[in-house]
């Protein structure tokens, strides 16, 4: 099962256009280092969350510089993903 997020802007201009200026500032121009920092930047903050709460059957995928998916094994951590933090799910 798929969850799709959409990057508030408010991270866009802020967090993230900050992480890609100190930590990856060639990702700013390059469309593969972007979506790059994009993945890392997501597996940091949202990965920490699953991990913590024992979700390790997943994988972030279709990274834009809008939103990204993260594709679940289980059902059940699709659904408590996206109650505790948010995304819509697209069934596959």
């Amino acid at each position: 099962m798929k969850v799709i997020l959409d990057i508030a802007g408010g991270y866009r201009r802020g967090e993230l256009n900050e992480w890609f200026n100190q930590e990856r500032g060639h990702a700013v121009g390059d469309a593969d280092a972007r979506t790059a920092a994009i993945t890392k930047w997501a597996q940091n903050r949202y990965g920490a969350w699953l991990d913590a709460n024992g979700h390790s059957d997943y994988a972030i995928t279709d990274v834009t510089d809008t939103s990204f998916a993260i594709d679940f094994t289980y059902e059940d951590d699709a659904d408590n993903f996206r109650r505790n933090i948010g995304g819509r799910i697209v069934e596959e």
